[in-house]
């Protein structure tokens, strides 16, 4: 019965918010769903970007997202092969903030970044790495692959004109 009536209800309800549920429901855990739901963000950019190794398959899924009070993060949401890793989103300030530090043409690893995550699996190996592959997307361009390692970032050459049109987004 209580099936019965849930049904009703949305067949009732023919909204599009009852749609989108629908369908994130079918797209991603049932505890991602609950997050989202409740973590009121605006998503700005939705991309999927190659790992940095050249060795990885797969892809890495991430968004550029906003919340209320208009403050930009960076959010890891997939991983099309194998690898965990923390969707806890991550301030852009923060992350811009760090590259700022490193030298134009000299090349950094992801290691740069580690202490821009916080909260629960914020310390799991992968997250530095598929962050750092999300900053070098066509969508983010704030890094480019150092052509001598490609495990290594440099800034891209429009890092600043970069950072300041995505912080311009919030």
């Amino acid at each position: 019965m209580v099936r019965k009536d849930k049904t009703k209800e949305n067949k009732s309800n023919k909204t599009t918010s009852t749609d989108k549920g629908n369908k994130a429901k079918t797209d991603i855990k049932p505890e991602s769903t609950k997050d989202e739901a409740k973590d009121n963000f605006i998503v700005l950019i939705k991309a999927q970007t190659n790992k940095i190794s050249p060795k990885s398959e797969g892809a890495i899924g991430f968004e550029l997202v906003k919340d209320k009070e208009a403050i930009l993060y960076l959010r890891l949401t997939s991983n099309s092969s194998s690898g965990n890793f923390c969707k806890t989103p991550v301030a852009l300030i923060s992350v811009i903030d760090v590259l700022k530090k490193q030298k134009a043409d000299t090349a950094f690893t992801s290691k740069v970044i580690k202490d821009v995550f916080q909260g629960k699996g914020s310390r799991n190996s992968n997250n530095r790495s598929f962050l750092m592959a999300a900053l070098r997307s066509k969508e983010i361009g704030l890094t480019v692959a150092d052509k001598d390692k490609p495990m290594s970032s440099k800034l891209s050459v429009e890092f600043k004109a970069q950072s300041d049109k995505l912080l311009g987004m919030s």
